[in-house]
């Protein structure tokens, strides 16, 4: 399980490296598109840090000039759904959230999920790496958590896969009426 500094790192060099190469751009004329510095593109190639929010924004927006296939969509979708929704990479980071969710980009998702379900996610997140889940996109599985003192909780996910890593799309699935 990972924390709230455990990043996908390999998004965004492999996102940059195909905008880089589709346009046949140095590390200086991406750095010009995206106001920063060629040290700065170099250390967003390297996976040495990621870009800032408003960096990756840009980012995205040439990726979708390019015609590349980015997080940038997706992201979009799951951040205007009006249903809880989440976009996670394979460390539990929470690339994107709807409001709804109640959870905040950025963090780990353990960390924003009620201590009470912690033991049962972090079970579940390990049945999930075991089956495969995380090697392919297409690949689904449903999340419920149910206690007499809480309730229940349930949850489909759904991977994808994006410039070499998959991904999570988490939707919550409202509980039915009485």
């Amino acid at each position: 399980m990972a924390d709230d500094d455990n990043r996908n790192l390999d998004y965004w060099p492999m996102l940059i490296q195909a905008i880089r190469s589709a346009r046949n751009w140095s590390q200086f004329r991406f750095a010009e598109e995206v106001d920063s510095s060629q040290e700065t593109v170099s250390r967003w190639e390297r996976g040495a840090v990621v870009p800032s929010r408003q960096k990756q924004r840009l980012i995205e927006a040439l990726a979708e000039t390019a015609n590349i296939s980015s997080l940038g969509g997706i992201s979009h979708i799951v951040r205007l759904s009006p249903y809880p929704m989440l976009l996670c990479d394979g460390s539990d980071h929470v690339i994107a959230a709807s409001t709804s969710s109640g959870f905040q980009e950025g963090r780990s998702v353990i960390s924003q999920t009620p201590e009470f379900q912690h033991a049962f996610f972090l079970e579940f997140s390990d049945r999930l790496k075991a089956s495969g889940f995380w090697e392919d996109s297409g690949r689904s599985a449903d999340y419920h958590f149910a206690s007499s003192e809480f309730g229940d909780f349930k949850a489909v996910l759904v991977s994808i896969r994006i410039h070499g890593a998959v991904y999570c799309v988490v939707q919550a699935i409202p509980p039915s009426p009485a």
